[in-house]
């Protein structure tokens, strides 16, 4: 994952992108929800890929771990580490 968000970062600096929507009239708000919508996404996918290996596992933190609170958790985590990013 990491590899995906260091070449769209390079690529939008290289490229001039956001300056280049800026110039033809696109909002701001719409490029950030974009990219927080993409972000959000690929994290999504993640969690939801080691969350069916815990389970099929038979990790405990899986197990045990009421699914709504886990749900939460990562929910909260990965919109941390996004608005972070």
């Amino acid at each position: 994952m990491l590899p995906l968000f260091v070449f769209v970062m390079v690529l939008e600096k290289e490229e001039k992108l956001r300056e280049m929507q800026k110039s033809m009239g696109m909002q701001l708000w719409r490029y950030y929800f974009a990219n927080y919508t993409l972000n959000l996404s690929l994290y999504g996918v993640v969690v939801g890929f080691f969350w069916i290996s815990g389970v099929v596992a038979k990790f405990r933190f899986f197990d045990q771990t009421d699914p709504l609170l886990l749900f939460l958790f990562f929910l909260g985590w990965g919109m941390a580490l996004v608005s972070m990013g």
